[in-house]
């Protein structure tokens, strides 16, 4: 295979050839699960609309190939890479992003790319440990042979490789193991910050799925074409309509300024760099605005 590893995320090297990317190996990143399989990706409707303006847009590359053999697998082209990880989660897709971003920032290294963002914090990693101990403790298993199986489980060299996202699923499996009623001041998981049911937790993970690819979008095209995308900057707004609420993040002009309006005279007097000529225009529109707004006053009461 004379094609260069294209990225590394986490702990897998993700296989390129002829500039398209494997989706296999992402599927194993991304935990794995036979849901998640490229084959399933590829059944849905919002693919195949995505793979068919693809094909519209005049360009000639090719988008999606499937080989057999001993590098055989789904391979695609980078818009349907990030498509992918955004039908999978939010988090596996501001991670793939963030490759992305890295290999079109100045320094990136050529042909190959490390993303360790989401890997589980040291507090985290305390935690997997003590529970880990409980088991030692129980006379269950030894350390050697419960992190060994905890690895193969969770296709890590290292529990330290573990993703975030995954902490809750790898505390439980090792919970799993214990006794009942054993070390509870371990076992015991922290509550959730109030308001934090599990149907709000994933209406705010699907609004999140379903702006992310706008913004990602939008600065993939911009990093692309060298525009200044570090300045960016997008407003994010919700639609009602018969899907509930639609998100909606719209790119603010770079000439524009958001701020409240009890905000905005300090910023017109001290911080905003203002012509002159706009200054006297928005003085005018004032001045008319009280006019009007005088003239629809109520007449005073005679004494």
């Amino acid at each position: 295979m004379s094609d260069s590893i294209a990225l590394i995320i986490g702990s897998t090297s993700v296989r390129q050839v002829g500039g398209l990317f494997s989706l296999n190996d992402l599927h194993k990143e991304s935990g794995g699960e036979d849901r998640h399989q490229p084959h399933e990706f590829l059944r849905i409707e919002q693919t195949k609309a995505l793979i068919a303006e693809l094909s519209n847009s005049g360009d000639s590359r090719n988008y999606l190939e499937t080989k057999r053999g001993k590098y055989g697998g789904t391979y695609a082209c980078r818009e349907l890479v990030i498509a992918y990880a955004a039908w999978i989660s939010a988090a596996f897709h501001l991670r793939v992003i963030r490759v992305f971003l890295a290999q079109a920032a100045p320094g990136a290294r050529s042909g190959q790319m490390d993303l360790d963002y989401d890997r589980i914090s040291p507090a985290q990693a305390q935690d997997l440990r003590e529970i880990v101990q409980a088991i030692v403790d129980a006379g269950i298993q030894k350390h050697a042979e419960t992190w060994a199986r905890f690895q193969k489980k969770f296709r890590v060299n290292s529990y330290l490789e573990l993703p975030a996202a995954r902490h809750t699923e790898a505390r439980q499996y090792l919970i799993a193991k214990l006794p009942q009623g054993y070390a509870p001041n371990i076992v015991e998981e922290a509550a959730q910050p109030a308001g934090w049911s599990p149907e709000r937790v994933n209406s705010a993970l699907s609004l999140v799925a379903e702006v992310m690819p706008q913004v990602s979008r939008a600065i993939f095209d911009a990093v692309m074409t060298g525009q200044n995308w570090q300045a960016d900057r997008f407003m994010l707004s919700f639609d009602v309509n018969t899907r509930g609420l639609v998100p909606q993040a719209k790119k603010i002009d770079s000439n524009a300024y958001v701020m409240p309006m009890d905000r905005f005279y300090d910023a017109i007097e001290t911080s905003m760099s203002v012509e002159p000529a706009v200054l006297a225009r928005l003085a005018a529109t004032c001045a008319n605005r009280l006019s009007h707004m005088a003239g629809h006053l109520p007449a005073p009461r005679s004494a």
